[in-house]
């Protein structure tokens, strides 16, 4: 470890500190040049008073990540392993886990590791770092781990995907790279996770929960599994009774994955009831008229930044506007946000306004996130990067095209006003405008969640290096793993930007950040640190 340097505060963010929040942008410091990625800092205010300690970041905009607000504390193996050990009891403590070996262990800032995640697959545990400036811990980290779950016996380091030019691909910390799938479980359910080539640490834990609700509510039903990658949710509704699943997803690799976890749970792929397709899943729905009893919607993150959030907004709301539309009366939509630039009251008047488009009539009963093993902690709203809602749909309405226009108090003018279209009714008066934000027509700019997929998790970047050839150690045999499309959440929680002092929000993606989304924090996410 290297010694401590000090740094001087240039804003006064001391109550953002004092509350909790583990991050610092570099325009609220004096600007420094002498030092190095990884160095322990000490804040201190203009008139040389501490605040907190932290590891530096010379490359990122978000330039310190503190650790610790007691003086002289420093950032050791010590510290390392006193935090993992706290980190894995709480998971032993708050996730109630039935026949299932597969969950974070260590969510970045929500556990004070700010950077760092490890998700447990078996006797694997998968760590991601959201900043080289805690390469140095990662031994530390890595025995940590082992010591805290005694059956884990191999941790895996596997950089981000923007990270994967910086440096090797995947290495084995401790034990070895696996040779193939890791065989893992998730409520009685058995799951292959392609560690090395898959999303973000492998799979997207963080909407096991979700799973769960699904599987409890699709007996007998017919369930559209959408951007299903390895078919975890599909495998899951199968498992509850589902007449009829359909898997789509861009991806060849991750469909692939969905037939083989099918199978392995007693489902044949091949049959009629359970078929896989590879397509764009916009394509699809407008070519497909069938209505489902449960259509799930997880897409990747369609807002990688807040500079983003417009386009992506229209793109969630034209996703959601053809889901709806193939919902069956009375049936159910379960669709999903995991940008942490998108809240959860955001991302229920989008799914208001798609309603509204078709004029259908919709119902929320329910909004949930990721599991008690993705914590959020009040002082670190970034965590709460994933938005789950169960929308009961009583009816799917029309098309705008296929409705009887409405009466307006003075023709052309409302028309006019919102886009060639008649203007909405509220309380029976014609012509008045909705609560709310007007409905907009979609831009023809706006990204298609499965043609545009954002590089990596929604959290601040930065771009994408050069992307290397398949990493050493890849799975063998005839599983083919899902190899194609980048990671979609960020399961770390630090997905966005600090809404308070520090810096305060910015408006474009930099680098750095530290949740999965999901690491990316995480997951298939969606990295849902991870």
């Amino acid at each position: 470890m290297t010694d401590t340097t000090t740094i001087q505060l240039v804003r006064d963010v001391r109550t953002h500190i004092a509350d909790g929040h583990p991050w610092l942008w570099a325009e609220s410091l004096a600007r420094r040049t002498d030092i190095p990625t990884g160095a322990s800092v000490d804040i201190v205010t203009p008139d040389g008073q501490f605040v907190a300690s932290g590891l530096y970041d010379s490359r990122s905009p978000l330039a310190v990540r503190l650790w610790s607000h007691t003086v002289g504390e420093r950032i050791d193996e010590a510290l390392i392993r006193a935090r993992v050990e706290a980190a894995c009891a709480r998971r032993q403590r708050d996730v109630p886990l039935v026949d299932t070996d597969c969950l974070r262990l260590v969510h970045g800032e929500s556990d004070h590791m700010p950077g760092l995640i490890a998700d447990r697959y078996a006797d694997v545990a998968v760590v991601q770092a959201d900043t080289p400036a805690v390469a140095h811990l990662l031994p530390a980290f890595a025995a940590a781990l082992c010591e805290a779950v005694p059956s884990v016996k191999h941790v895996v380091y596997k950089p981000q995907r923007r990270q994967q030019g910086d440096g090797p691909a995947v290495i084995a910390l401790v034990g070895e790279l696996p040779r193939g799938p890791v065989r893992v479980r998730e409520n009685g359910l058995v799951f292959d996770v392609d560690i090395v080539r898959g999303h973000k640490t492998g799979a997207y834990l963080d909407q096991r929960d979700n799973r769960r609700r699904i599987r409890a509510l699709a007996k007998g039903k017919r369930v559209l599994n959408l951007f299903s990658y390895t078919g975890w949710f599909s495998v899951a509704a199968a498992a509850g009774g589902a007449v009829a699943v359909t898997s789509v997803d861009v991806a060849a690799g991750a469909i692939e994955a969905a037939r083989h976890n099918l199978a392995l749970n007693g489902f044949d792929p091949k049959s009629g009831a359970f078929p896989c397709v590879v397509e764009d899943v916009e394509t699809w729905l407008e070519a497909n008229t069938t209505q489902w009893d449960i259509i799930i919607v997880d897409p990747p993150s369609m807002a990688a930044s807040a500079s983003g959030l417009d386009r992506a907004t229209a793109a969630y709301r034209q996703l959601n506007r053809l889901a709806i539309a193939r919902t069956q009366p009375g049936g159910l939509l379960f669709t999903a946000s995991c940008s942490s630039h998108l809240d959860a009251r955001t991302f229920s008047r989008l799914v208001d306004d798609a309603a509204r488009d078709r004029g259908a009539k919709v119902r929320i009963v329910g909004r949930y996130g990721a599991g008690p093993d993705h914590p959020t902690p009040r002082w670190f709203p970034e965590a709460r990067y994933l938005t789950m809602l169960q929308v009961v749909v009583d009816d799917p309405g029309q098309a705008r095209q296929d409705r009887p226009p409405r009466r307006s108090s003075a023709p052309g003018a409302d028309e006019r006003r919102y886009g060639g279209s008649p203007a909405p009714t509220r309380g029976g008066r014609p012509g008045a405008p909705p609560k709310g934000r007007p409905s907009a027509p979609s831009r023809p700019g706006a990204p298609r969640p499965d043609r545009d997929r954002p590089a990596g998790s929604d959290r601040p970047s930065r771009p994408d290096g050069p992307r290397q050839g398949p990493p050493q150690g890849r799975p063998s045999g005839p599983y083919k793993g899902p190899s194609q499309g980048p990671a979609r959440r960020d399961g770390g929680g630090d997905a966005g930007r600090p809404q308070r002092p520090g810096g305060g929000p910015r408006r474009s993606g930099g680098s750095g950040g530290g949740g999965s989304r999901g690491s990316g924090g995480a997951g298939g996410r969606p990295a849902r640190p991870g």
